[in-house]
């Protein structure tokens, strides 16, 4: 069940970061970095950035298993929101005919949820270059003084322009 929420929560976060500007694998890479990042979110950011979902986990099996936490909250009168919202989420790729891809297909129907299809584009060389011409096109809108970043994307825009971080071969 747990699997199920994380993969849904990253994959909107995700799209999130990418729809505002961050590109994904300096987002990721900025997650992987932070007390957020765990082993998981590691191990499923080169899919993530690559959108190479080869299957190693299929929704009807991450349905049965929120299926199964799920009932034993209902035995338990324990109410698991995000749990539920996930398996209907869940039941939709299957619905959709997604039944025997990825899960981490959960991505691509976040951001269609939001008319946003993510993209391999071709990546800045570095993530330095990436904030860079982000800075340069904030700075070249006419009212830039206007423009209210998310707190969480500003921390990562200082972040990446500070230390110059990229992902690391292992993680591309």
């Amino acid at each position: 069940m747990f699997l199920g929420v994380v993969i849904q929560s990253l994959s909107e976060i995700t799209v999130l970061a990418q729809k505002a500007g961050v590109p994904r694998h300096a987002f990721l890479d900025f997650i992987n970095q932070s007390v957020m990042g765990s082993t998981f979110s590691r191990h499923k950011t080169p899919a993530l950035v690559n959108l190479d979902f080869k299957v190693t986990f299929t929704p009807k099996l991450l349905r049965k298993d929120l299926d199964l936490g799920l009932d034993a909250a209902r035995r338990f009168d324990v109410p698991m929101p995000l749990a539920s919202i996930t398996r209907d989420l869940v039941q939709a790729l299957i619905g959709n005919g997604l039944d025997d891809e990825d899960f981490a297909k959960l991505d691509r129907a976040a951001g269609a949820r939001v008319g946003y299809r993510a993209h391999r584009a071709s990546r800045p060389t570095s993530t330095t270059d990436c904030v860079e011409r982000r800075v340069m096109r904030r700075q070249s809108m006419n009212r830039s003084d206007d423009v209210r970043w998310p707190h969480w994307i500003a921390s990562l825009l200082a972040w990446t322009a500070g230390s110059g971080a990229g992902l690391s071969a292992a993680s591309r």
